[in-house]
């Protein structure tokens, strides 16, 4: 099932509830994840103390991107060859 990522408008304006956040529709899961996520990507970019941090931030971006659209691809081989 595809979906529209909506993305955080801010931790001030955040209404999470038990469910999720009532502003961006995200679950608590989501939420929390791609915080944990950016939390130690950031902290291991301080911890490395480059220079250039924005060319490794876009390096990153890169990988990640180039990496989802092969795992994507691996998921729609498989759904086409009839895995599930």
């Amino acid at each position: 099932m595809t979906r529209m990522f909506h993305s955080c408008k801010g931790k001030t304006l955040c209404a999470e509830n038990e469910a999720g956040c009532r502003t961006c529709g995200r679950s608590l899961d989501e939420i929390c994840t791609t915080r944990r996520l950016i939390d130690e990507l950031a902290s291991f970019i301080v911890d490395m103390d480059y220079v250039n941090m924005n060319d490794f931030m876009l390096y990153v971006a890169s990988k990640v991107s180039k990496k989802v659209a092969h795992l994507d691809g691996q998921k729609q081989q498989a759904l086409s060859n009839g895995y599930h």
